[in-house]
């Protein structure tokens, strides 16, 4: 009994479903470090790169520039300036008829993306609250416009519309346009500036 015993046994021991057995183990224990290893490289990539962290937006398909006053989009706010100056911009009625004119360039601009050739064309943009006027409350004459701008050596902007004579300070209200490039879109800005400044800006 013995001997049957021992031969069963040493029969078992050279089946060939142990080493079967053993070669699957080692599979699903490969398998399991496959696993492992790539938790391990997701939490890394989610420590480095954080959920709030999303792919930069693509560049908008609008061809028109947004409309820009005064440097800022609308809701935004202006540059940085003394808010003196400011103040006495926006509350002279040069400043302010300038103010109204330039939004109306700004808006032609982004429908037709150019600036119009007269300043009577603006008067057929459908969004209008009120006519525009084109007199200087300065000088009581027209104002003098240059679609093609009045361009400075240290200036990357134009002066599009502007003052035929200075006031009784020797500053002269100008509207200056900045054309769009790039990302930028066109913005205006309405100025007093000295008649010596005026003066470096050249057709």
């Amino acid at each position: 009994m013995t001997r049957r015993g021992d031969r069963a046994e040493e029969r078992r021991s050279q089946s060939p479903l142990t080493p079967a057995l053993s070669q699957r183990e080692r599979e699903q224990a490969g398998q399991r470090a496959n696993v492992a290893l790539m938790s391990l490289a997701g939490a890394v990539l989610l420590a480095t790169f954080p959920l709030g962290c999303q792919p930069a937006p693509l560049p908008s398909s609008n061809p028109h520039p947004t409309v820009t006053v005064n440097g800022a989009p609308p809701g935004a706010a202006a540059p940085a300036r003394p808010e003196q100056i400011e103040q006495a911009i926006g509350a002279s009625p040069a400043g302010m008829r300038l103010q109204e004119i330039s939004g109306a360039l700004l808006e032609y601009y982004a429908l037709h993306g150019r600036l119009p050739a007269m300043l009577a064309e603006l008067e057929s943009l459908p969004d209008l609250d009120q006519p525009l006027n084109f007199m200087s409350p300065t000088s009581g004459k027209p104002y003098a416009y240059v679609p093609a701008g009045l361009k400075s050596p240290t200036d990357t902007r134009e002066i599009v519309v502007y003052d035929i004579a200075p006031d009784a300070s020797g500053l002269r209200y100008v509207i200056l346009l900045r054309r769009p490039r790039g990302r930028e879109a066109a913005a205006t800005w309405v100025d007093r500036i000295p008649e010596a400044m005026f003066q470096q800006y050249v057709r």
